[in-house]
C-alpha cells in the first residue's frame, strides 16, 4: 500500500511538472510569435515610411525642376530695367517680371524679388574702418568661391537652402554691395542674374575713371 502511495505520489509530481513544462514552453512559443510579429509590423513600418519619403523626394524633384524651367524661360524673354538709388548712386539691372519693393526708409538700398529669388544692392558707410581682405576674413566661413581686386571683391557660397553671389566696392569709405540670394535648385538658371552682380558697380567711378 505505501508502494503505491509513492508511486501515485511520484506520478502526481511528474504530471505537475510536465504541466508547467507545457505551460512554459507555451509561453515562450507566444512570446516568440509575438515578437516575431512585431518584427514584421516594425520592417513593413519602416518600409511604408521609406515609401513615403521616396515618394516625397520624388515629388520635390519634380517640383523643384518645373521651378528652374520656369524661370530660365522668364528670363530667356525678359526684358531689363534698372532701379536708380539717388542717395549712393548706384544702378541696379533687373528683369521685368521681378517685383521691386519699396526702398530702404533710409534711402540706402533695395530688395527685388521673384519667388525665393532676391537681387538686392546697397550703399553702407564704412563705419568699422574694415578693408577688403578684413571684410573677406569675416565671410569665408559660407564661401566657395571668392576673389579680389583693389578696392573691390566678389564672392559665392552657401547660406542653410540657398546660395548666393555677391560684389562689394569700397570707395572713399562707403561699401557699395549687391547680392543674389537663390534657393539651390534654381542653380543652372539664374546665369543671366549672377551676372547682373558680376558687373555691378558704383556710379562714382565711372565718373573716376572718364576723370583719369
Amino acid at each position: 500500500m505505501k508502494h503505491i502511495k509513492r508511486l501515485i505520489a511520484t506520478i502526481s509530481t511528474a504530471t505537475i511538472l510536465l504541466l508547467f513544462t507545457a505551460i512554459a514552453i507555451s509561453l515562450c512559443i507566444s512570446c516568440k510569435e509575438a515578437k516575431t510579429q512585431q518584427d514584421q509590423e516594425n520592417v513593413i513600418g519602416k518600409n511604408v515610411v521609406k515609401s513615403a519619403s521616396n515618394e516625397q523626394n520624388k515629388y520635390l524633384h519634380f517640383t523643384h525642376e518645373l521651378e528652374r524651367n520656369s524661370l530660365k524661360q522668364k528670363l530667356s524673354n525678359a526684358h531689363y530695367q534698372t532701379f536708380h538709388n539717388i542717395r549712393y548712386d548706384f544702378d541696379l539691372r533687373y528683369p521685368d517680371f521681378m517685383i521691386v519693393t519699396e526702398e530702404h526708409e533710409n534711402g540706402d538700398g533695395i530688395e527685388i524679388v521673384y519667388n525665393d529669388v532676391m537681387l538686392e544692392a546697397w550703399g553702407n558707410p564704412n563705419t568699422v574702418q574694415w578693408g577688403v581682405k578684413n571684410t573677406l576674413e569675416m565671410l569665408t566661413e559660407n564661401a566657395t568661391y571668392q576673389q579680389s581686386k583693389d578696392s573691390c571683391f566678389l564672392i559665392k557660397g552657401n547660406h542653410d537652402h540657398n546660395r548666393f553671389i555677391a560684389k562689394a566696392y569700397l570707395v572713399d569709405g562707403v561699401w557699395y554691395v549687391a547680392r543674389l540670394i537663390y534657393p539651390k535648385h534654381y542653380t543652372g538658371a539664374i546665369t543671366s542674374l549672377a551676372n547682373i552682380i558680376k558687373n555691378f558697380k558704383p556710379n562714382c567711378l565711372n565718373i573716376i575713371k572718364r576723370k583719369g
